[in-house]
């Protein structure tokens, strides 16, 4: 009985990639089931998001994966990553409790060390340089806009070695 789940998961997960090919945006703002999502947003990151063979993530590889993502499923109110088939960018990015991965520890490295800021703090607004910005999906957006201006490779270089050495347990 296992095996069949298994088997039947591995399908779906290879049905989903062959049919939504690189138009992420149209199947997620169609899809409406959190594994449905889950699943497409995971297959972006890793197509979208290029982190390994290289000395930092790019800061434009996170705004093009976040400027596809529908504004149906940002999360308009503080949440802990998923709530009400709504994510904050975390969440978006695959983070869950207890659970992160190399790009979400870097981006939250990028937001720490280049613009001193928690990046929850700007996630649930409250960071005063984009409070005036309602809309999440914008307000992600900008900070990255901003982070993209006032980042160096250096400080990229190093924010996301740290979150590599976390990754692998030598922090």
């Amino acid at each position: 009985m296992e095996k069949q789940k298994t088997l039947s998961k591995n399908l779906k997960k290879t049905i989903i990639q062959e049919t939504v090919g690189s138009n992420y945006e149209e199947y997620l703002s169609t899809a409406d089931t959190t594994p449905d999502v889950r699943a497409i947003t995971n297959l972006m990151a890793k197509k979208l998001i290029k982190d390994s063979g290289v000395t930092y993530i790019s800061v434009d590889d996170y705004i093009s994966f976040f400027k596809q993502i529908p504004l149906k499923h940002w999360a308009t109110k503080p949440v802990f990553y998923y709530r009400d088939e709504k994510w904050d960018a975390l969440g978006l990015l695959g983070e869950k409790i207890h659970k992160y991965t190399l790009t979400t520890k870097t981006l939250e490295f990028y937001y720490q060390d280049i613009m001193d800021v928690n990046i929850t703090s700007l996630l649930d607004n409250k960071d005063p340089r984009f409070e005036h910005i309602e809309n999440p999906k914008e307000r992600m957006i900008a900070s990255l806009e901003h982070l993209k201006e006032k980042a160096s490779e250096g400080k990229l270089s190093k924010a996301y070695y740290k979150a590599k050495k976390i990754i692998n347990g030598r922090y």
